[in-house]
């Protein structure tokens, strides 16, 4: 999973020069989830491609790819030793696919009720979702389940019990979906941690 999203990542920034109408990055609009995918059955299958985009752009670049991609790799590898490769794969794919299911029929909901009859007509694809963190929080949270002892380093440095780090990321998601939504998906993410 970690090398398919590099690969992704990768032909991301090749093709940075590429844009939609909105001016994105065509490779993160065409793989990612737009408002109204959820509307558009020839398109499902961006509920599965979106989990491997990252943002390309210099601003966050590296960032967003590189902390989902930790959290994958230290949480994800105790979960594939215990349960095995195929049913992890599942389990994380399913994760990522539920979040961006739940993202577009909500985001969709939010433009019907906010947007100006005039501007409705492209405000579904205007919107866009991506990244993995549904399916990382997903096997973060389920890590935290099955190991609530295990020590883990908050902010890499202070130990913390890991019953600790799940509650502090499912409140933190609570607490920034009642904030302003826009930037962080936190519906994926709590999707994942249910």
């Amino acid at each position: 999973m970690i090398i398919i999203n590099g690969i992704v990542f990768l032909v991301e920034l090749f093709s940075n020069g590429a844009r939609d109408a909105f001016g994105r990055n065509y490779v993160s609009s065409m793989l990612g989830v737009h408002a109204d995918t959820i509307l558009q059955p020839w398109n499902w299958w961006q509920f599965l491609t979106a989990g491997f985009v990252h943002d390309p752009e210099p601003a966050h670049n590296l960032q967003h790819l590189f902390f989902n991609m930790l959290g994958l790799y230290c949480f994800g590898m105790p979960l594939e030793d215990r349960y095995g490769r195929r049913e992890f794969l599942r389990f994380y794919l399913i994760s990522v696919v539920l979040g961006f299911v739940v993202w577009s029929a909500s985001h969709l909901v939010l433009i019907n009720q906010r947007v100006a009859a005039e501007f409705a007509a492209d405000a579904g694809q205007r919107m866009l979702c991506y990244g993995a963190s549904g399916g990382v929080t997903a096997a973060t949270i389920l890590f935290c389940l099955l190991y609530p002892r295990a020590t883990l380093l908050a902010a890499f440095v202070i130990p913390v019990p890991a019953w600790l780090v799940g509650l502090v990321i499912i409140a933190q998601n609570i607490f920034g979906s009642l904030g302003s939504p826009e930037g962080i998906a936190y519906d994926v993410h709590l999707v994942g941690a249910v």
